[in-house]
């Protein structure tokens, strides 16, 4: 029993590695035709396609292992440095670990293979003359590409040094060229250059490199380029809190919304909205946060979203509203967000003491998330939001119950608070002083709101909404090229055209008169 148990494993053994190779053949005939793909729309200098097939990198990422990438490098390159580079970046990855599982995570059954069966075949048939059409030189894209896939490859395994030394030589790829095909590998480049930095703790170092490629996009008007290296280097600073140095940046270069795509104006309105709320402009702060969130992916890009929310939340929190429920009970949202729930029912509630212990239960969450200074600054409109109710609820109360209420432990500086409240419009009232009381906080009658500005304010607010979704619509859409449009009509057919419309009203009246005859 024991024998055929063992026999039974080996051949289940032999059949999983054989189903392991033959994906591997598979996946790297796959990617000899994407490279194939890359190069038809190079030789037309369709960047539009360039941008296409380089977005179907993450369709294969988690799939592609290091004996596809391997085959595919050595039979797209030849010779020379770069073979040889890539080469030993993977062998460096092979002896970090095992080979990544080509299922990309998941099992991968028999009918998933069969359901692929006869395009995986074609692609395999084809295989040979793919590796014929992809083994020149004449193209640095693919070049570049390869070295793209591979730096990826290695970040994935997590090779984090190999990566940062394969990276220098990807930007250095791309900075040799000067090629606008080559822009939408560049942006795709620049952004794991930047990664790969960062995981090894020097992404300072790479700021020098960002900003040269940031002026030579500019001045070769790649508006896509310039973008994504904008919003790396303000990463870059936003990451070491040089929040001057970045505001600077922002105020120096032209950020083009209209010719960009929505990720990359989703990510500079991010950056600039947290520079705005450091700066205590809470309000435009509010409405780049907001409009963030909407050009984001709504499908996906989850941790994107979840740390906008965080941050948008703190920034209404600090405006003196209060977000809706419904915000942190979305999916994926409802743990990331439990401290802000907490914040923003403290201040709801005025209450000093949950506030307090919310902050210290989760500070390090908000450190992580770089929102601790800004949460600190609530403290005072959670005495705001405690004053207003009291306000309300009491006619006349003395300081020294205000500081019982608010946890407070200084009369004279709730004294001080309760002042500044009024004189800010928190709260209406008037303090007085009494001999044997003390001084007490004497409360006016509560106003309808419907009388004043507030309404009108908030009216305006929606209609603007509004309007900005309307006109950022008209800028997204794309009209098709020159060559694709109606030839213009001839001096015949314009005649034509206008003797038919001419002879239009006689044909009703006749239409007409054959109605009436017929009556």
């Amino acid at each position: 029993m024991g024998k055929e148990t063992t026999d039974m494993e080996v051949e289940g053994g032999k059949e999983g590695e054989e189903a392991k190779a033959e994906l591997e053949v598979l996946l790297a005939a796959e990617l000899r035709q994407h490279i194939g793909q890359l190069i038809t729309v190079v030789k037309a200098t369709d960047l539009r396609g360039v941008e296409r097939v380089v977005a179907k990198t993450c369709s294969f990422r988690r799939r592609v292992g290091i004996a596809s990438l391997r085959a595919l490098v050595e039979d797209c390159l030849e010779d020379d440095a770069s073979r040889v580079l890539l080469l030993q970046s993977l062998q460096t990855a092979e002896g970090a670990g095992d080979a990544m599982d080509v299922s990309g995570g998941g099992a991968t059954t028999d009918t998933a293979m069969g359901e692929a069966g006869d395009e995986n075949n074609k692609a395999v048939e084809n295989a040979g003359d793919m590796r014929c059409a992809v083994g020149s030189a004449a193209y640095p894209e693919v070049n570049t590409y390869l070295h793209l896939l591979v730096l990826i490859f290695l970040l994935d395994r997590q090779v984090n040094d190999e990566a940062v030394k394969l990276a220098a030589s990807v930007a250095e790829l791309v900075r040799g060229e000067s090629r606008h095909t080559m822009a939408a590998i560049a942006v795709k480049a620049y952004f794991y250059y930047s990664r790969a930095f960062e995981l090894v703790g020097r992404l300072r170092e790479a700021r020098a490199v960002l900003m040269a490629a940031q002026r030579t996009a500019r001045n070769r008007q790649e508006k896509e380029l310039h973008a994504s290296l904008e919003n790396l280097l303000l990463w870059n600073f936003l990451h070491y809190n040089q929040y001057d140095a970045a505001d600077h940046l922002v105020a120096h270069s032209h950020f083009d919304e209209g010719a960009v795509s929505s990720n990359q104006h989703a990510r500079y309105l991010y950056y600039t909205g947290r520079i705005r709320a450091i700066q205590l402009h809470y309000k435009e702060a509010a409405k780049k946060l907001a409009l963030a969130l909407r050009k984001a992916p709504q499908g996906g890009a989850l941790g994107f979203r979840v740390t906008v929310t965080k941050l948008l939340v703190t920034v209404e929190l600090l405006t003196g509203q209060i977000p809706d429920r419904t915000i942190f009970n979305q999916h994926g949202f409802r743990k990331a967000l439990l401290p802000y729930y907490r914040f923003a029912l403290a201040v709801r509630q005025g209450d000093v003491r949950g506030f307090q212990a919310a902050f210290n239960e989760h500070l390090p969450q908000l450190q992580a998330d770089k929102t601790d200074s800004l949460i600190q600054r609530l403290h005072h409109s959670v005495i705001k939001a405690g004053l207003r109710k009291i306000n309300v609820a009491y006619s006349c109360i003395t300081i020294r119950d205000i500081c019982t209420k608010l946890g407070l432990g200084d009369e004279a500086d709730a004294e001080f608070m309760v002042a500044k409240a009024i004189r800010d419009d928190v709260i209406e009232g008037t303090i007085l002083q009494d001999a044997e009381a003390g001084a007490y906080l004497k409360s006016k009658d509560v106003a309808d709101v419907y009388v004043t500005q507030q309404p009108q304010d908030a009216f305006h607010d929606r209609i603007q909404f509004f309007l900005n979704v309307r006109n950022d619509a008209v800028k997204a859409m794309r009209f098709p090229d020159k060559q694709y449009k109606v030839a213009e009509e001839t001096e015949e057919e314009r005649k034509e055209r206008v003797q038919a419309e001419m002879e239009i009203p006689k044909i009703l009246e006749e239409a007409e008169d054959d109605d009436d005859e017929i009556k």
